[in-house]
């Protein structure tokens, strides 16, 4: 079996913590497209809107399109969104723990499950208890980055469809994703960098 030390295994966990949060920052810009494009024209414009935009959190933002948005959806699309939405609630709270968990290392664990994420450390973790009790490893990352990816295809599938475009033509949704393999995700960051790893 192909050897990972702890440096790479480092450099990966925080290349796709990296990642993972940028493919959230496109999902919650994919709900403003949405959000947009079906209020734009709504009155007072300004102050609809503006209201959505101005909350500096993106619970506060779902909060908003889960109160108006449904009763602006035509029938055939009202099911659409009211999967999305589940999506975009488990989104939200991966976010959270992406951007607020306490990052935890164990040099003796095994590979995969070394670094990891702890939810609100001060709450779940205690000096005296082991923090993978509630850890989130690599691949747990990995799998949160391509639910986002999902969820944002799904958003532009029904901004497509609102527009009144063919269904037909529009982009379709992928499938299950192939679950990730750690080895693959190891090398991922030196192919980026176009660099060997020093085991190869």
């Amino acid at each position: 079996m192909e050897k990972i030390d702890i440096n790479e295994e480092t450099l990966a966990f925080y290349f796709e913590l990296g990642l993972t949060i940028s493919q959230f920052t496109h999902l919650a810009q994919s709900l403003h497209q949405v959000m947009y494009y079906i209020f734009k024209d709504s009155e007072p414009k300004e102050g609809f809107l503006k209201n959505f935009f101005d909350k500096d959190t993106f619970g506060g933002q779902l909060n908003i399109a889960q109160e108006h948005l449904p009763d602006h959806l035509r029938e055939d699309l009202h099911n659409q969104w009211m999967e999305i939405d589940k999506q975009l609630e488990e989104a939200k709270n991966n976010r959270n723990l992406l951007a607020h968990g306490w990052i935890f290392t164990d040099t003796d664990a095994p590979a995969g499950q070394r670094c990891m994420l702890v939810p609100g450390a001060g709450k779940y973790w205690k000096p005296d208890s082991a923090p993978h009790e509630n850890g989130t490893y690599l691949l747990d990352i990995v799998r949160m980055r391509y639910f986002n990816f999902h969820a944002s295809q799904r958003l532009h599938r029904l901004l497509w469809m609102l527009k009144g475009k063919p269904e037909s033509e529009a982009e379709p949704v992928l499938g299950e994703l192939e679950e990730p393999d750690l080895y693959s995700i190891i090398r991922q960051p030196y192919s980026y960098l176009n660099v060997r790893r020093g085991t190869e």
